[in-house]
């Protein structure tokens, strides 16, 4: 009878493990595909987006959980220039323009990837102009500003520090309380219906 309650208790506990297991893997599953269907409302947002809509998402979204959607922002060549040195000024270009490669820690270094791309293609002339006009001076996180660092070990091209000509100058601060975690209010409605499933 002992070694049948032995056996029998390892059968349950091995039961209750590939339970356990089964439905953290179905967990995971549903946060994935929740993932991907608020990634999808995002992304359709950010692909019709007007210039002002986009230069908004740069602005306010919430950089620690915003990376899909800066960096297909980033890729897109209709993607105002004015924003688009915004961003770059946003994702730390000072601060990190001021470390050793040494000095960066992993994730940093690729920050620095999408900066030094943001930048090569504002000097190429990727990006769109005529629209938003944007003055780094001006940007929540400026030129300079970490100068306490230390010298500049990376130069930053000119032009990106130029004030970026255009018809809309975008005033942030105005603007943002129409706006949730930088979606306009019926996107971001959306985004969080679907995060509350």
């Amino acid at each position: 009878g002992v070694v049948m309650d032995i056996e029998r208790r390892k059968l349950l506990k091995q039961q209750a493990k590939t339970q356990a297991a089964e439905e953290a893997a179905a967990m995971a599953q549903r946060e994935a595909d929740r993932d991907e269907a608020l990634w999808k409302l995002i992304r359709d947002h950010l692909a019709r987006a007007t210039p002002e809509q986009r230069h908004m998402y740069v602005a306010s979204s919430n950089y620690d959980d915003n990376e899909r959607g800066i960096r297909f922002l980033a890729d897109l060549p209709d993607l105002e220039q004015g924003t688009a040195v915004m961003l770059f000024w946003l994702k730390g270009a000072d601060a990190l323009a001021r470390l050793t490669p040494s000095e960066m820690a992993s994730y940093q270094e690729d920050e620095w990837e999408l900066i030094k791309l943001i930048e090569q293609r504002v000097v190429n002339g990727f990006y769109r102009t005529g629209t938003i006009r944007f003055d780094p001076a001006n940007c929540p996180l400026y030129p300079g500003e970490y100068a306490s660092l230390g010298p500049l070990v990376h130069p930053i091209a000119p032009q990106m520090y130029a004030i970026t000509e255009g018809d809309t100058y975008v005033n942030v601060e105005v603007i943002r309380e129409k706006y949730d975690e930088g979606l306009p209010e019926d996107v971001a409605a959306a985004v969080w219906a679907q995060w509350n499933e």
